[in-house]
């Protein structure tokens, strides 16, 4: 066996180092990434969750209604969005439906209250559920019978716009 042959060289234990430190450093890049884009796609989901609760609910509400009143009662110490009501004909149930803010930050919180009252004006149901999170903004708008609802969530780094377009029933 000659010298060159019984073991490891200096250089050669530097070179092996070298190449693992690079491949070492190269899969930790890599799984940050993974985890930053990650972490990205789920703000981005959280925010468009948000923003199309708020849209279902209050589609939902102004396809029903008979009556959209927009901005804040005076009559009440809420922070009203939209508020809307409508009546049953055939059990003389009435309806109203409100949308309140809730600050939280810079950011909002949206509610929904729904109370039912009967033909005697008696509540038999009052319900509040908090429609959605991280409200950057939203605006309510008729054109025609058509209402444009456009809100904006923003949640982590993420902003997302929704815009619908509601036909309010006849």
């Amino acid at each position: 066996m000659t010298r060159s042959e019984r073991g490891f060289f200096t250089i050669e234990l530097v070179v092996v180092l070298g190449l693992s430190s690079l491949i070492a450093i190269g899969a930790g890049m890599t799984v940050t990434q993974l985890i930053t884009s990650t972490q990205r796609n789920d703000n981005q989901a959280v925010a468009v969750s948000h923003a199309q609760q708020a849209g279902y609910w209050i589609s939902q509400d102004v396809i029903c209604s008979q009556n959209i009143t927009l901005g804040d009662d005076p009559c009440t110490s809420d922070d009203e969005f939209i508020s809307i009501f409508w009546k049953d004909w055939e059990n003389g149930d009435s309806y109203d439906i409100r949308y309140l803010w809730l600050n939280s930050g810079s950011l909002q919180k949206l509610n929904r209250t729904f109370v039912v009252r009967d033909r005697e004006n008696v509540v038999t149901e009052n319900k509040t559920r908090q429609v959605a999170d991280y409200i950057a903004g939203a605006g309510f708008t008729q054109q025609g019978h058509v209402w444009q609802l456009n809100i904006q969530t923003h949640f982590g780094e993420r902003t997302v716009s929704r815009e619908y377009g509601i036909d309010q029933r006849q």
